[in-house]
């Protein structure tokens, strides 16, 4: 029997610098709304990490809401409130499936992959 293997290029150091040691956390935030698309973007490039065996228990709660944010505050460390709550869109991992801090909502269906569109 015959494996194909492709061949596997090194990672160039311009993007292994990006990633690595020239990411910076960004501390504040535009004033305009995040697109679906582009948070679904984002989620389906999470999913191709690595997971625990072979898996994507990942579930995701965008909270876009005054009112949803509120209801995050009490989790959040002092120092993160401004910043969570000035937000255009938090995303909250749920790793459990069930919103124990948040409050399901109907018109908040969870896709196929456990991501909750909308708080």
């Amino acid at each position: 029997m015959t494996v194909h293997v492709p061949d596997h290029k090194a990672i160039e150091s311009a993007a292994l610098a990006q990633i690595f040691t020239e990411a910076r956390t960004h501390n504040a935030f535009l004033d305009r709304p995040v697109s679906d698309e582009l948070l679904h973007k984002a989620i389906d490039l999470a999913k191709m990490g690595p997971t625990s065996a072979n898996q994507s228990p990942m579930r995701v709660l965008f909270l876009r809401s005054q009112a949803a944010k509120e209801r995050l505050r009490p989790f959040l460390m002092p120092g993160n409130v401004d910043k969570m709550m000035s937000a255009p869109v938090v995303l909250s991992e749920n790793p459990s499936g069930r919103d124990r801090a948040i409050p399901r909502s109907s018109s908040a269906p969870t896709t196929p992959i456990g991501i909750r569109k909308r708080i």
